[in-house]
């Protein structure tokens, strides 16, 4: 793996929401292993297009090429996932995609006015919780960088 620092982030939003299951990172690897992923190269690699948009605060870029092996495996194994990720789907989201292994799923928001519309048109059943968040871009996280 290899991390590239990408500056500042930019004043984007996002809504997370929580679903009442857990997932083992053990097994959403094991499961991850025995799918089949395509193979790509570092110079087609999305996940380098993706940081350049995000460097270039291309919102709309961010969201399209944004990508989780993850995803579709773990969603296709857990209904509360996949109910999750509907919730936001239905309420405005851009894109509803799964944070890391999960069990949270997630969704960008442009600014605080699209973040507030997608929290309060989100429905949830009991047990599930949403959270709102903006990103961060104050002294501390320059500082640990």
């Amino acid at each position: 793996e290899r991390v590239t620092a990408l500056g500042s982030p930019p004043p984007w939003h996002a809504v997370v929401v929580q679903p009442p299951v857990a997932v083992s990172t053990a097994w959403a690897y094991a499961r991850l292993d025995e799918t089949e992923r395509p193979s790509r190269s570092r110079n087609a690699s999305v996940t380098l297009q993706l940081g350049e948009a995000l460097q270039r605060r291309e919102f709309d870029t961010v969201v399209e090429l944004m990508q989780n092996d993850f995803h579709d495996v773990i969603a296709g194994e857990h209904e509360e996932i996949r109910t999750a990720l509907d919730a936001l789907t239905r309420a405005g989201a851009p894109r509803a995609m799964l944070t890391g292994s999960g069990s949270c799923v997630f969704s960008l928001a442009r600014d605080e006015q699209q973040r507030m519309q997608i929290a309060q048109n989100l429905e949830l059943p009991e047990g599930y919780t949403a959270y709102e968040c903006s990103f961060f871009d104050g002294h501390a996280w320059r500082s640990a960088a």
